[in-house]
């Protein structure tokens, strides 16, 4: 399949799922700051905002997928370049925050940390290789 046909199924998939994620997640947040909420009712909704992650992360997976060998090798490399260094970070502060008292940083973090360093890893990569345009 060829790349534009990959990178359109794509983000047929990934914007509204993207969007239903943004607009659940700040909605949920709004209705709970206004008491509106029991904590099992949280609970509850936040099952839609993971369900939007679930959908955008299966789209990621079958636009690699579609990707022709070489393109797949860039973004099975940046996919492992983000993996390990977050896992690293990860760890290290997991450890600190077991031996040192250092502030407790949530594990939300860990996946927006791992898109942004895969992100900055497809861009050095596919610049690398000089593919041009590949950038989502």
């Amino acid at each position: 399949m060829s790349h534009k046909t990959a990178k359109t199924r794509y983000l047929k998939v990934f914007i509204p799922a993207m969007a239903g994620y943004l607009i659940s997640l700040f909605g949920i947040t709004w209705a709970d700051s206004q008491g509106w909420l029991s904590p099992l009712g949280v609970s509850v909704l936040t099952l839609i905002p993971i369900l939007c992650i679930f959908v955008w992360m299966s789209a990621q997976w079958r636009y690699v997928k579609e990707l022709d060998e070489f393109l797949r090798k860039i973004q099975t490399e940046s996919m492992m370049i983000g993996f390990m260094i977050v896992t690293a970070i990860a760890m290290g502060w997991g450890l600190m925050e077991l031996m040192v008292d250092v502030p407790h940083i949530p594990i939300f973090y860990v996946g927006s940390g791992f898109y942004l360093i895969y992100g900055i890893a497809a861009i050095i990569l596919h610049k690398r290789a000089g593919v041009k345009g590949m950038c989502l």
